[in-house]
């Protein structure tokens, strides 16, 4: 199981990309023109609170919800961090062993 614990910088960023529309966040290993299915990038999509689906796992849910899908947790670590930089602008994901992402992509795929 994959926990994120997320700064309240970070969750004031993730709400303002939301916008005025209700939301959750989902970590997702992209694999899109990437290659193959090993390699891919982390990212967060914004999807509708309706696509909280059977089969997805929460990985937060203080201060930001969180979902993953538990086939995907094999690229992560089970204790994460997301951070707001407001010098960079950019959200980063880390562990204690590894950045993910200096700058993670926040795509929205809702509808």
């Amino acid at each position: 199981m994959i926990h994120i614990q997320v700064t309240p910088e970070a969750a004031n960023r993730l709400r303002s990309l939301a916008g005025d529309q209700e939301a959750v966040f989902k970590l997702v290993y992209d694999i899109d023109g990437c290659g193959c299915g090993v390699n891919g990038v982390p990212a967060l999509w914004i999807l509708s609170p309706s696509a909280k689906e059977a089969g997805v796992s929460f990985a937060s849910t203080n201060p930001a919800e969180i979902i993953y899908d538990p086939q995907q947790e094999v690229f992560f670590e089970e204790q994460m961090n997301l951070r707001y930089t407001a010098e960079t602008q950019a959200l980063t994901l880390s562990s204690n062993g590894q950045i993910y992402a200096r700058d993670i992509a926040v795509v929205d795929k809702r509808s």
